[in-house]
């Protein structure tokens, strides 16, 4: 990026630091609107909505400074988004909602990760592979070995 900004080319007010810092800023100031309704505190104790309130406001901070950084440094304008990793990741999102009831938490991660990894311009099916059985086998051991939650393991 740094190349380009020497060499002359035009930098755009309108970049990628200051669209994540708008929408940073607009997923804050909705769930701020969501937990209206839960206390901050009840009684000496801290309420329901005390913990969600403080991540929001390390998200305010954060969004500023990318809208700060993005202004004032400029950068390459926002091109097209990629299709294929958002359709990809949402498909994923999905199917492990379905998956997690009817088949079980293992089936349902293993094929999360698969059709994440396919999002990638450069997938390696055993790489795919390795990584969804590693990663299905740590959800197993975190979720149903340490933490002991009853979650439907296989269908």
């Amino acid at each position: 990026m740094t190349e380009s900004r020497s060499s002359g080319a035009a930098t755009s007010p309108l970049n990628g630091d200051t669209v994540l810092g708008c929408l940073g800023f607009a997923f804050a100031g909705f769930a701020w609107w969501q937990l209206a309704d839960l206390p901050l505190f009840e009684g000496f104790r801290v309420g329901a909505g005390y913990m969600p309130r403080l991540v929001l406001g390390c998200l305010v901070l954060v969004s500023a400074g990318l809208l700060l950084r993005g202004i004032l440094r400029g950068g390459d304008p926002v091109g097209r988004p990629a299709l294929r990793p958002l359709v990809l990741v949402c498909l994923a999102l999905g199917l492990f909602a379905l998956l997690m009831e009817r088949a079980g938490l293992a089936p349902a991660s293993f094929v999360t990760v698969l059709v994440c990894t396919a999002a990638a311009h450069d997938v390696r099916p055993l790489r795919s592979l390795v990584l969804a059985v590693a990663i299905t086998a740590a959800g197993l051991l975190l979720f149903v070995e340490l933490l002991g939650l009853p979650v439907k393991v296989w269908p």
